[in-house]
């Protein structure tokens, strides 16, 4: 079976037009995460007594970021007996 040009055209057309709205969702995401990054960094400032609160992974870098990435975060200052329910209050 022979694909016609015109075929071809529509092909095209409907993968840019799904690529697009891929990356638009993405970049939704992106945002969203943030806002969540920083409410979790605020939550082990304020409720937890952290001293420094540090961002890693994929949300550091958008060309790295994907439909599957998490928010990755290291803490320092959180006392030890409050570490797991620190842990508890952000996951």
């Amino acid at each position: 079976m022979m694909v016609t040009p015109e075929q071809m055209t529509q092909y095209r057309r409907t993968l840019k037009t799904r690529q697009v709205t891929a990356e638009a969702r993405l970049d939704t995401q992106f945002a969203h995460a943030w806002e969540i990054a920083r409410q979790l960094a605020t939550i082990l400032y304020t409720d937890f007594g952290a001293e420094r609160v540090y961002l890693f992974g994929s949300l550091v870098d958008r060309e790295q970021f994907h439909g599957r990435s998490d928010i990755d975060l290291a803490a320092w200052g959180i006392a030890e007996e409050a570490y797991l329910v620190a842990v508890a209050a952000v996951t």
